[in-house]
């Protein structure tokens, strides 16, 4: 949930998106049949259909424009990494181990298990999990 969180963003502002429209179409429905039988004989009954209908495009409308706010907000977040990398690209490498593009990742050398020593850009994380796994592992620095 939190690697992600522009995609969580966006999987959030569809389903909102959709649960809130159908909400809207159940109440926009109950309302104009509830609403119809309520009034007196001398109330306008096509006026009050008529505004139930305006209510229910503009609460679709409003709903509509809310979650394609989030979703935009989503892709922001979403694209903060590439923004980011564009901007300084140098303090960016792809991790030979996980294959995430990371700031951490240093040229680093091991033991590969059989006496070869081998050298690899790897991330802090990966190389404390070659550590606890029991390789010897050194960066330059």
């Amino acid at each position: 949930m939190f690697s992600h969180p522009g995609k969580t963003i966006k999987i959030i502002a569809k389903i909102l998106f959709v649960i809130g429209s159908i909400a809207i179409a159940i109440w926009g429905t109950v309302a104009l049949f509830l609403g119809g039988k309520a009034l007196s004989p001398n109330d306008n009954a096509i006026a009050y259909y008529f505004l139930g209908f305006i209510k229910i495009f503009l609460y679709i409308f409003a709903l509509y424009f809310s979650s394609l706010l989030m979703y935009g907000f989503g892709t922001t977040v979403d694209n903060t990494e590439t923004i980011k990398l564009t901007m300084n690209p140098e303090a960016f490498k792809r991790c030979g181990f996980c294959g995430k593009l990371k700031s951490d990742v240093r040229s680093t050398y091991y033991d590969d298990g059989n006496g070869n020593e081998t050298t690899q850009n790897i991330c802090d994380a990966c190389r404390s999990k070659m550590s606890k796994k029991g390789y010897s592992v050194w960066t330059e620095d």
